[in-house]
């Protein structure tokens, strides 16, 4: 029978394209499902460019000290501060005072299937890759970082992409990538070679020290090579051999000095470093601090012990931005649930020697900050790392309240709804 009324019609022609909507609707979420990863990427791409596009970028002391720096590089040849390490700087002045965003826009969406990887390598399964590449996408400060003229966006970048290449066994590109990352701040130069240790035993059933020592020599190698041209610098600048930068004297003095004890972080009346202006040599300077620190522990191990206390409470703050309840409430669901879901992983024997890599600097660097210096930012290249030991947990802990509301829920013969069924 032929519909010749208008609103008839009308009416049907709507549904026709109503049903074509849903078709399409429903063909996309399919597609969504079946690459999850992509779907994911994509969102954590959106979220990082939604931020850069709404907050405008400010320049904290930090970020106008490498402004600065990439200038001074380019023009005499020389890093003026005695506490910066040279790639951040050269970044700035290769991309752009604008342009580094851009790049670390990049970097930290790229950081996200890094962390995909590097979980399904760990854990043996995507969902925990999934899982990992879920919490790197949404994780608040890993987005609201990469607006901010500082290392830290690049840093972890480049330490996932060490982890990535070292559980494939591609030991010349983790030292490549764990030596760029060192060259923008050296927090993990000391346990680098451990972790590559710790990395042989993850990927190899039973190795040798002929093989541990291969690793270990291909390290030094392309460490050697990298470095070489920061240490020549350094020689022409201090008239020594020096390794890193200066900063750990002021890092250990920090908060381990009376002044800090009666002041806090009152910045107005904190200078601590005050009393070592009279040492000319940044060299000698840097050490006595670091001696004065020492001392500082060592006379007065009941106050350092009450700032440990204080350190761990500031370094494990979910966040050290306030923008939002939203953005507080997200911080500090993630940092709960990486945190348990890292700590439930110690507790599972299988698969162990495939984690002890990961857990070495989220021990080394705590142990660090919490002894001497700490802040929510200083946590935040920690962050990755603890998502992937916690993904493997927090994906079982997902299939089994999947398991258990799946026993409790029938779709019954004939209804297009669910109910309970009991």
């Amino acid at each position: 029978m032929t519909i010749t009324d208008p609103s008839r019609i009308a009416r049907a022609q709507a549904t026709n394209r109503l049903q074509a909507i849903g078709a399409l609707f429903s063909d996309g979420c399919a597609r969504i499902g079946s690459h999850p990863l992509a779907a994911i990427i994509c969102i954590g791409f959106a979220l990082r460019c939604f931020w850069w596009m709404t907050h405008p970028v400010s320049n904290s002391p930090d970020a106008m000290l490498y402004l600065k720096e990439a200038d001074n590089l380019f023009s005499t040849g020389r890093i003026e501060s005695n506490v910066c390490m040279p790639l951040y700087p050269i970044l700035i002045h290769l991309a752009g005072e604008n342009g580094i965003i851009l790049l670390q826009i990049a970097l930290s969406t790229a950081s996200i299937y890094l962390a995909y990887r590097i979980a399904c390598d760990v854990w043996s399964s995507k969902s925990a890759g999934v899982v990992a590449a879920i919490l790197m996408a949404a994780h608040p400060m890993l987005i609201y970082y990469l607006a901010f003229r500082l290392t830290e966006t690049v840093f972890i970048f480049f330490v996932l992409l060490g982890f990535a290449a070292l559980y494939r066994d591609r030991i010349a590109g983790a030292a490549l990538a764990f030596t760029l990352a060192n060259l923008l701040r050296p927090s993990l130069d000391l346990v680098v070679p451990a972790i590559l240790v710790a990395g042989t035993f993850a990927t190899v059933a039973k190795p040798t020290l002929r093989e541990l020592a291969r690793r270990l020599a291909v390290y030094a190698l392309i460490y050697g090579t990298l470095m070489s041209a920061w240490w020549l610098h350094n020689y022409e600048k201090y008239h020594r051999f020096v390794r890193l930068d200066l900063g750990a004297g002021m890092t250990m003095i920090y908060e381990n000095n009376q002044q800090f004890e009666q002041y806090g972080f009152d910045a107005a009346k904190l200078t601590p470093w005050v009393p070592f202006a009279q040492i000319a040599d940044p060299v000698e300077q840097d050490a006595a601090m670091q001696s004065a620190a020492i001392a500082y522990i060592k006379t007065r191990p009941l106050a350092w012990l009450r700032g440990d206390l204080d350190r761990a409470t500031r370094f494990f703050t979910p966040s050290d931005l306030s923008y939002s309840r939203l953005q507080k409430f997200f911080s500090a669901l993630i940092l709960i649930a990486t945190v348990a879901g890292a700590l439930a992983s110690l507790a599972l024997v299988p698969g162990w020697r495939r984690r002890v890599p990961l857990w070495l600097p989220v021990v080394f660097l705590t142990a660090l900050h919490l002894s001497f210096h700490a802040l929510p930012r200083y946590r935040l290249p920690l962050d990755p790392l603890l998502i992937v030991l916690a993904s493997g947990s927090l994906a079982a802990w997902q299939r089994r309240i999947g398991g258990m509301v799946n026993k409790h829920i029938v779709v019954p013969a004939g209804q297009g709804r669910y109910q309970s069924a009991q």
